[in-house]
């Protein structure tokens, strides 16, 4: 997808944005649920985190890891990111990475597609 597109869906304007120290370029809904980071006039990759309702694939934004594992099976990978937060990976065709985070329970707080 483009940024253009991206800008239309999202409606909003790609601006530039700290986290964790790096800077990136983002197109962001104005409640931070959806972030798409752009990459030379592409979408690279996207985040959805709370609040957004909806599902990724049949996942929802506080899953359990029961919950995941039922709708897209065990992970490919797995990546201990922090102490409260683990990530899995499905390195399927379309991959997808749902973050967990131990302080809420092991449930989805974030994924990443």
């Amino acid at each position: 997808m483009s940024e253009q597109q991206a800008e239309a869906v999202l409606k909003t304007k790609k601006q530039n944005k700290v986290m964790m120290d790096d800077e990136y370029e983002v197109i962001e809904t104005e409640d931070s649920a959806i972030t798409a980071f752009c990459k030379e006039g592409i979408i690279d990759s996207v985040c959805i985190q709370a609040p957004f309702f909806g599902n990724v694939r049949g996942v929802h934004i506080g899953d359990s890891i029961d919950d995941v594992i039922g709708v897209l099976g065990k992970p490919t990978g797995i990546w201990k990111m922090t102490l409260d937060k683990e990530g899995w990976f499905y390195a399927d065709e379309a991959f997808m990475r749902v973050d967990f985070s131990i302080e809420l329970g092991n449930r989805v707080k974030m994924i990443y597609v």
